[in-house]
This record gives C-alpha cells, structure tokens and sequence, in this order.
C-alpha cells in the first residue's frame, strides 16, 4: 500500500483502532518491562528527572540511542505528524527537534515515517510504541533497532 492510501486509513480521533491494521511493538532502552521498584529507582527515566537528580549524562546516553533510531526512520523518505490530519514534516531540524520532543515525554503527536510505513507513538520512561501494518515485516526495522542499541519489548 502506498504511503498516501496508508494514510487515508488512519482515522485521528479517539475510536481509531489501529490494531485492525498495524502491529505493534514496543523499543524501549532497557531490555526488560522496569518493575514499579525498578523504575523508582531509576534516577534517569525521564528527563525532567534526570536533570533534578543529576543523573544527565546517564539520560543522554539513553536518549541518544533512541534518536538515533529516529534519525535512521526520518532520513530514509517523508515524515509525518499525526495530529487532526497527517501534516508532513518537511524541515530536517524540524523532524529532529520532533524527535527530542517525543523521546522527552514534551507532549507530542505520533509520527509518521513514510519510508518504512510505521508510525512511532509517544510514550514514557524511555520506552515507545512502534505500529507497522500488518502486512509488513519488521525485518529492516528490528535490525534498526539493534543498531541503535535498542530493545524490543515482546
């Protein structure tokens, strides 16, 4: 399916099921589901935290791995936000200041990379939801992922 056909099947309003149609998968920087004792202990897993901790540098390194991940989607073909309608992301800074934002927990939209046909939804404790249709395979992505020295969560 074509990028634009794609995105006419994704409906932005709060009754879109997108499991009817795109699989899911979660990349986290840990490589397990934290326990509740776990992430309170972690002094970095998020970024407003990390700063008050003086944790940065530990945050950084997480962050970096996941923009990294980004930055291969968003170099690859057309990116997109997903807000009342598709609205593409045309400037290079642009989708890259995207990106922190997402990874920061600064209350973004997901997005849309049109190169590999996956949606990216924002979430939290450095760990986000990745939507690839079904009738893709998540091979190029998961080695992506690899190479960002991320973690699938399944």
């Amino acid at each position: 399916m074509d990028n634009e056909a794609l995105l006419h099947t994704i409906a932005i309003t709060p009754d879109f099921d997108p499991t009817e149609s795109f699989a899911l998968r979660r990349i986290s920087f840990f490589d397990h589901f934290l326990s509740i004792a776990e992430a309170k202990e972690c002094r970095y897993i998020y970024y407003d935290l990390a700063v008050r901790e003086d944790t940065l540098s530990e945050y950084l390194e997480a962050e970096n791995c996941l923009l990294t991940l980004w930055c291969q989607l968003a170099i690859k073909g057309q990116v997109f936000e997903l807000n009342d309608k598709p609205s593409p992301i045309v400037s290079l800074n642009d989708v890259l200041s995207q990106g922190t934002k997402v990874v920061r927990e600064r209350g973004s939209n997901p997005v849309f990379f049109g190169s590999l046909q996956l949606i990216w939804e924002p979430s939290y404790d450095l760990t986000h939801l990745l939507w690839l249709p079904k009738t893709e395979k998540w091979t190029k992505i998961e080695r992506l992922v690899r190479m960002a020295k991320l973690n699938f969560l399944d």
